[in-house]
């Protein structure tokens, strides 16, 4: 089968039927390029302007692991902090409410006691507020017990890696991760022209799909900058990202660090996690399909984001959509990652 009409075939139907607004797809197979391209729209309202590859996409989620986990990683490599150091050691409101031996390494890991999510935006709190609630939140669960993935968690790395730093999140991110990997359209609260970006949901507030602005609500609150969400990317620069991830020599890491990340570490708990990473391991209904090897391992964003790894196959997914333009209800998008990654392993090694 032919890697590039399989998948458009695929994915057309899809838009079709309404159940993707569009896509910009890469796939990547030991470290070469073998497929990028763009399908659909951008936006469908007021009016249809369609995707290309050039649109900047509201990564979501995947903030945390383009972003926060990546920097946790140099700072320890850096030996500026431990993983297994109590949070209450760079951020000492953060033991509150029995969670003073909580550690760096299980906010990582999505097992520290924290719950979910809080709508701290419904309260109209702000960046600093935030994160002070986030401190002050008491455990849902015993730590080191559960996997319950956790914005929280990802908010207060955000907030150690400032603190331990002494600069601002998007300032490190620039300094330590996209300048050096040539990423100059990976930014939080960008200002690229409004014909640039993929459309989220139609917010009531302005009359208009959000086109720009980060679609979590929290993140918005905080002032479009967290740990946990916010930022915005372009296919080719998280290409740039993909390539150092898998690359044998990385520009910007030790190559065991990031082994260790991807590591099976929540063992008989909810879901394989590693540090940011969520594992394949024996899932059966894993998103990036049956065939991918359980040492795989990826990540996704709530507004359609995605990315996945098989160091095994040495292939890299890249998958960027605005599905919930369609609505945050729209859940299509469950049963056609895992059938997407499948038709591609299919083509390549079938």
């Amino acid at each position: 089968m032919e890697l590039g009409s399989t998948m458009f075939t695929f994915l057309q139907e899809q838009i079709d039927k309404e159940r993707l607004p569009g896509a910009v797809i890469s796939v990547i197979h030991r470290n070469r390029l073998l497929f990028r391209g763009a399908i659909g729209y951008r936006q469908l309202w007021p009016d249809r302007q369609p995707m290309s590859i050039n649109t900047v996409f509201d990564l979501a989620s995947l903030t945390k692991v383009v972003c926060t986990l990546p920097l946790i990683l140099q700072l320890w490599q850096r030996k500026r902090l431990s993983l297994h150091m109590p949070v209450a050691e760079v951020l000492p409101p953060f033991g509150a409410n029995g969670k003073e031996n909580v550690t760096i390494f299980q906010l990582l890991t999505h097992s520290a006691g924290l719950p979910a999510s809080v709508p701290f935006y419904k309260e109209g709190l702000n960046y600093h507020e935030t994160i002070a609630r986030v401190c002050h939140q008491a455990p849902t669960y015993t730590p080191g017990t559960r996997v319950v993935y956790s914005d929280l968690s990802f908010i207060a790395l955000g907030a150690i890696i400032e603190q331990v730093t002494g600069k601002s999140l998007q300032r490190v991110a620039n300094e330590w991760i996209y300048t050096p990997l040539g990423m100059q359209e990976t930014q939080f609260c960008p200002r690229f022209p409004a014909t640039r970006y993929a459309a989220t949901e139609w917010d009531h507030w302005l009359g208009r799909p959000k086109c720009g602005e980060v679609h979590d609500e929290n993140a918005f609150a905080m002032g479009g900058v967290s740990g946990h969400a916010g930022l915005f990317s372009t296919v080719s620069d998280i290409e740039k990202f993909a390539g150092e991830m898998q690359t044998a020599t990385p520009l910007l890491f030790d190559p065991d660090i990031l082994r260790y990340a991807r590591q099976h570490f929540s063992a008989g708990m909810e879901e394989p996690r590693g540090l940011g990473w969520i594992l394949k391991g024996a899932q059966t209904n894993s998103s990036c399909g049956r065939f991918f090897s359980p040492f795989s391992y990826g990540h996704l964003g709530f507004t359609g984001t995605s990315i996945w790894f098989d160091p095994v196959a040495e292939l890299a997914v890249i998958f960027l959509t605005n599905r919930v333009h369609l609505g945050r209800d729209n859940h299509a998008i469950r049963r056609i990652r895992p059938a997407l990654h499948d038709l591609i392993y299919q083509c390549l090694f079938f």
